[in-house]
């Protein structure tokens, strides 16, 4: 389209204007003659702005910009404009020569190439926020807030579909005062309305109907509905979940690329209720198999718990009937015969304080909790003072430091202590001077406890197995022990929501940390 020009004088009155002008602003040069230039003024642009514009045009500079302006008939345009000043033979400027061009199309054009390109970068984040929710009902309530919300239709409904029985069922829409509702109690066939088949049957794109409560009027509870769109959220070849909007509130009509967006964003929507779903199934799975495993463990466990007590009664017999046969038959067995019956004695003895731990490590894992505020300090101290009873030969050189509290059962914490200490006071006993340290570090709200000794130590290869049920790092002629004592405590800490850890140096000591809760 050619450019609209229009001449003015210094003070701003139109003097001349060609077709274009015409064409452009619905004024006739008669209508614009003799008028002020602000004839098109719209009210769009403030008093500085035109301030500016005046004030560059007085200088003798030509103005460059975008004005939006109002048409005869009221309609507003943006136009882009060239102002000059024009001088006389004296240099003063008589009159402006303004070259108008009509860009409105290209504005449009522009700004909905914006919104376009913001509803999509919205649409992707939105899409990644959907997908990461595993919890399906949570997931819904997202797809939905997203829908309404974030892309801007009024109402909102998610449906299920039932491929066998043809029939598209309520999950969750949108009550007349734009909020959520249940809608569970729906259901319709398939058949019902043409944009279920379509989404379901037809392709992967939107159906939009115009005028629906027109051509729908049997639907009497979507009366007033102009635009309605409906689309199926899918996951590889198979709909997920149906999606329908209107803009029954507002009346807004749809726009283009607000539909697009809703058609990306149904493909973010698909696959987060198809994970959602699965990890639901998965949730269950577990669940059931856990469930499972914890009635086989139970069952492993009394099976356990009944051999091993039953144990007790063999190796008994073993040790008592070994001993009897020592001092009865004393005078006519051999030397060699004699240590055999000591090897029998202590095999008996030892399987016996097995047995005696495995039910103790039994009993810890069975026990109910009863929780409340333990001084570790006085309980670590009263360990300390009874272990230390048989140890009055020693030397032995303890710092006790003051430990914080914790929340936890009196009777089975007493035992981790005085597990641990009577390993520390155990693996110590070769040192001329047995040194051991008990302490805690503090870091934000976690508690660790830690027994430090200068003992033998232990290679740190071997770590994987030091807390096993009958596992030993040292000959059992170096040091007694059944290889129990760590696994309960383990066991104790586990139960309380704590761990257990060891640091070493084959002879230089070890150290062993530990938490509660």
């Amino acid at each position: 389209a050619a450019n609209a020009i229009m001449i003015s004088d210094k003070d701003g009155i139109i003097q001349w204007v060609n077709p274009a002008f015409t064409e452009m602003t619905g004024y006739s040069s008669y209508e614009a003659i003799g008028q002020k230039v602000n004839l098109l003024r719209s009210g769009m642009q403030d008093q500085n702005f035109y301030q500016n514009l005046w004030n560059t045009l007085e200088q003798g500079q030509v103005w460059r910009g975008e004005i939006i302006n109002r048409r005869k008939d009221g309609s507003l345009y943006v136009e882009e404009q060239v102002i000059t000043p024009v001088r006389d033979e004296h240099g003063k400027i008589f009159r402006y020569i303004s070259i108008k061009q009509d860009i409105t199309p290209r504005k449009l054009a522009e700004e909905r190439e914006n919104r376009r390109r913001e509803m999509m970068e919205k649409v992707i984040e939105l899409g990644k926020a959907v997908t990461k929710i595993t919890d399906l009902h949570l997931c819904i309530l997202e797809i939905h807030r997203s829908i309404q919300k974030s892309l801007g239709f009024d109402r909102v409904g998610l449906f299920n579909y039932d491929p066998h029985q043809q029939k598209v069922y309520g999950l969750l829409g949108t009550n007349a005062r734009g909020e959520p509702e249940d809608t569970r109690w729906f259901s319709e066939p398939v058949q019902a309305y043409e944009g279920w088949s379509k989404a379901i049957y037809e392709s992967h794109g939107l159906h939009l109907v115009e005028n629906y409560s027109e051509k729908y009027k049997q639907h009497e509870d979507m009366r007033g509905v102009e635009q309605h769109a409906t689309l199926a959220a899918w996951a590889g070849e198979k709909p997920v979940i149906l999606i329908a909007v209107d803009n029954l509130i507002t009346k807004r009509p749809f726009r283009e690329e607000q539909l697009e967006a809703l058609e990306l964003f149904a493909g973010y929507a698909g696959l987060a209720i198809e994970n959602a779903r699965w990890n639901a199934q998965l949730e269950q799975r577990v669940a059931e198999r856990t469930a499972e495993l914890e009635a086989a463990n139970h069952e492993l466990e009394a099976l356990a718990y009944t051999i091993a007590h039953d144990l007790r009664i063999p190796a008994r017999a073993m040790h008592g009937f070994a001993s009897i046969l020592k001092e009865t038959e004393a005078n006519t067995l051999s030397g060699e015969s004699l240590r055999r019956l000591d090897r029998i004695r202590e095999a008996a003895s030892l399987l016996g304080k097995q047995v005696d731990d495995l039910l103790e490590y039994m009993r810890v894992g069975r026990l109910p909790l009863n929780q409340k505020q333990v001084n570790m300090t006085d309980l670590a101290k009263t360990v300390l003072t009874e272990l230390r009873e048989n140890q009055t030969e020693r030397q032995i050189q303890i710092t006790l430091h003051e430990l914080p509290a914790c929340q936890g059962d009196v009777l089975l914490l007493r035992q981790v202590w005085k597990n641990l200490l009577d390993n520390a006071l155990k693996f110590t006993a070769l040192r001329p001077i047995a040194k051991i340290e008990i302490g805690a570090q503090k870091e934000k709200d976690q508690t660790t406890y830690y027994i430090r000794d200068n003992g033998v130590g232990f290679n740190m290869k071997f770590t994987g197995s030091l807390f096993g049920a009958f596992q030993r790092l040292h000959h059992p002629e170096e040091y007694q022990g059944t290889g129990m004592g760590l696994a309960i405590v383990q066991r104790i800490l586990q139960r309380h929501g704590g761990r257990i850890w060891a640091e070493a140096q084959e002879g230089e000591g070890a150290v062993f940390y530990f938490t509660v809760g």
